[in-house]
């Protein structure tokens, strides 16, 4: 009887772990960026052995950098100050303007203006590209927004200046800091932590959750955020302005199961990355993507020295991200 007892179990953990090796394989074979073969280990360790407090304290040390400048020092009826940089309404002759959307990720609260992304994308496309023209990438990000407030106040203040292409750069405010704040005020039970510790533990536990996950809680959010894309696309469609999406990149490992917010963020950074992806097979718009070299082409440790966060970039993440777009960027723009 106990022998049989073991056989049985022995029988019961080989089964599991060829399921497991089998889900983690095809995950690897499909190189889901989203899906590594082998995670879970740091979040195990940080549900362990690190508070909650402390968890939020790593995440959020960051501090908004702010270039102040004195704007009656210019002409404000021909021009504005943005992101500490005075940009006149009128575009200079011979001069390619790209505009940057996006919210604390473009304007970079982990570092100063000349090292935000978009700064380094305007060096980068000046220095490298032999073109006769000139180019001026404006950094239109602004902390905390979300697609709606883009749409509503910030793209409508980008039309004063004139300009030939908008980049979009924003995903992470629309869907987990709503997610987040929902599941900070509940479900942080030990029981529902575990349940998290399990979906990033196990690739077939992931698979099974996603099989079975209600998103509908979450669909007005999914929702709202291609409501107000489609919307700026046609704003600028409207106004033969050219549009480049660039799909977000984030550091999972950062983003906490005690504040219960991983699966159902995950899930919806899924599914808007391949709604982004039905965008661009439809020739609807071009799409840099910026997550996949991220995670295909760099370590977890390596990822950690780009991520301040698990959203904010360091100046070495920013001057990244500039490469990955100036290298898709360049070669569509240099005939414009």
């Amino acid at each position: 009887m106990k022998q049989k007892l073991i056989y049985t179990l022995v029988s019961v953990v080989l089964f599991l772990f060829i399921i497991e090796g089998s889900t983690r394989l095809l995950f690897f074979i499909k190189r889901d960026p989203l899906q590594p073969f082998f995670y879970g280990s740091d979040e195990f360790y940080r549900f362990c052995c690190q508070d909650k407090q402390e968890i939020k304290r790593r995440q959020i040390f960051y501090s908004v950098q702010q270039n102040k400048v004195d704007k009656t020092a210019y002409d404000l009826s021909k021009g504005d100050v943005i992101r500490g940089k005075y940009v006149t309404f009128e575009k200079p002759k011979n001069t390619i303007r790209i505009l940057v959307h996006g919210a604390s990720s473009v304007f970079s609260v982990t570092t100063q203006a000349e090292n935000a992304f978009p700064e380094k994308l305007h060096r980068l496309l000046n220095k490298n590209l032999n073109s006769e023209k000139k180019f001026e990438v404006v950094n239109m990000g602004y902390p905390g927004a979300s697609s709606k407030e883009i749409y509503l106040k910030h793209q409508k203040k980008g039309f004063k200046f004139e300009h030939d292409i908008e980049i979009f750069y924003f995903l992470h405010n629309d869907f987990l800091l709503p997610v987040r704040k929902k599941f900070m005020s509940k479900n942080t039970s030990y029981l529902y932590r575990i349940n998290h510790i399990f979906y990033r533990l196990s690739a077939f536990y992931t698979f099974l959750s996603h099989l079975f996950y209600p998103e509908s809680d979450f669909k007005i959010l999914y929702e709202q955020y291609f409501h107000h894309l489609h919307a700026m696309i046609d704003a600028c469609k409207k106004r033969n302005i050219f549009v480049f999406i660039v799909k977000q990149p984030i550091e999972f490992s950062l983003i906490s199961t005690s504040e219960g917010s991983y699966r159902e963020f995950m899930t919806l950074y899924k599914r808007a990355l391949s709604e982004i992806d039905d965008l661009k097979n439809r020739n609807y718009v071009s799409v840099i993507d910026a997550v996949t070299p991220f995670f295909h082409a760099t370590t977890h440790l390596q990822r950690l020295k780009y991520f301040q966060d698990s959203v904010h970039l360091t100046e070495r993440g920013n001057q990244k991200i500039a490469e990955i777009i100036y290298d898709v960027f360049a070669d569509q723009i240099r005939f414009r």
